[in-house]
């Protein structure tokens, strides 16, 4: 949770580390599942009596899962609420599978963060991800505030001057092996020395679930408490001290890492639809994004407001908050995959700026841009617009045939009445 907030403020979340980094915090979830799962075998021998069997029941489970997992994720009710465009009707739905899938992990012995993890997961990798996102973002907060108060209501920070040696020694070492081992697997998907390092470290806090197996290893009496709040007291460590660690590995890292190359469709559309980028979010760039995602066009969105792109994440809509001039921003917006380009930014000179980013970044992309004064159109078209238009030049039209209907008025009462300004209060 803290990692990938980190990523997303830094701007790494779509970068070749942040993503590699953001599997590894997924897979760091999902491993707690079979050693939670195997937990009971551990007390086989206990005098509570059918606890082997009941935990072979449950290993034997796992494959029937894995099995049913493809399934969960293509949930055919999915694309049919992406297109009516109910908040309400989304809600419902993933309030209702995730209550389904936590009564399940209850019900098969886990517990019930495991089955939100799994909802998590059904609903991933489809474009109501990003609208599911958005709408319980509220709620994702508020919990995360209660989850981590209740941490830190467990914690004794007295304990620690009982035995000082023990527990900077061993959080010394948590945080070596774990950045250790991130940085050895990044290293094995692509990423250099360095950037694995700097990455590794970001990573080497323990992750939440590890208090959810620990809490099980009291219950089932196999960790005294001591030793519970040594391993509690190391955990929480590491993770106030993630966002540290995280800036430590970003200035690290620097810009050894680069994405070049990289082929992630970050659409959530097919390769072969069309893709429409709108940068600006105001009243041309609403409607614009509207009329486009109405013909059928998958429509990225970037403003410089996250408050002005709410609305359209609520939507489904994939948004991007940052100055399109960044080219990371545009890279991260899929500016280089996409066929149109969209530019409703008020300042002229931003714009230019801009499309020639655009320009460089996708030499067939069609650029369509809205500019104030229409001495900048040629400017505009020289930095790569394949289309401009003013608003000088638009709003000449109207006032000239107002000016028409004028003349033509005079003497003629009923047009002149017409033309009269309306009563108001």
């Amino acid at each position: 949770m803290l990692v990938f907030r980190a990523l997303a403020e830094g701007g790494q979340a779509g970068s070749g580390p942040g993503r590699r980094g953001i599997a590894i915090l997924l897979f760091q979830d999902a491993a707690p599942v079979p050693l939670l799962l195997l937990v009971p075998l551990l007390t086989a021998g206990t005098p509570d009596g059918g606890r082997l069997s009941a935990a072979g029941w449950q290993v034997g489970s796992v494959p029937g899962r894995r099995l049913a997992a493809p399934t969960a994720i293509r949930l055919p009710p999915v694309p049919a609420l992406a297109k009516l465009r109910s908040v309400e009707l989304v809600v419902l739905f993933t309030i209702s599978l995730l209550g389904a899938m936590c009564w399940t992990a209850h019900w098969l012995g886990l517990p019930a963060a495991i089955g939100s993890l799994a909802a998590g997961i059904a609903l991933s990798g489809n474009r109501l991800s990003h609208q599911i996102d958005t709408i319980l973002l509220p709620f994702r907060e508020t919990f995360a505030a209660v989850f981590f108060v209740t941490l830190g209501m467990l914690l004794e920070p007295l304990k620690f001057f009982e035995e000082p040696l023990l527990l900077t020694a061993g959080l010394v070492g948590v945080v070596a092996l774990k950045t250790l081992a991130a940085a050895t697997a990044l290293r094995f998907v692509g990423l250099s020395w360095r950037a694995a390092l700097g990455m590794g470290l970001g990573l080497s806090q323990l992750g939440e679930f590890s208090f959810l197996l620990v809490a099980r290893g009291v219950r089932e009496n196999l960790i005294d408490v001591e030793d519970y709040n040594r391993m509690l007291f190391i955990a929480l460590a590491t993770l106030i001290m993630t966002p540290t660690f995280l800036r430590w590995g970003f200035r690290w890292m620097g810009d050894s890492e680069t994405d070049a190359g990289h082929s992630e469709q970050p659409w959530g559309a097919a390769v072969d639809e069309p893709r429409a980028l709108i940068i600006g979010i105001g009243p041309i760039g609403r409607q614009a994004a509207s009329r486009l995602e109405l013909m059928g066009v998958s429509v990225n969105l970037i403003d410089t407001s996250p408050i002005n792109l709410h609305p359209f994440a609520q939507q489904g809509f994939a948004t991007f908050a940052g100055d399109a001039r960044d080219p990371k921003v545009l890279e991260r917006a899929g500016a280089s995959r996409t066929h149109l380009a969209v530019v409703c930014v008020p300042v002229d000179e931003v714009a230019a700026e801009i499309v020639r980013g655009l320009r460089a970044m996708n030499r067939d992309l069609a650029i369509i841009v809205r500019c104030r004064f229409q001495s900048r159109i040629i400017h505009l078209e020289k930095a790569g617009a394949n289309k401009v238009v003013s608003e000088e030049a638009e709003a000449s039209g109207p006032v000239i045939r107002f000016c028409e209907s004028w003349l033509r008025s005079i003497g003629d009462p009923a047009a002149s009445a017409k033309l009269k300004p309306p009563n108001r209060l």
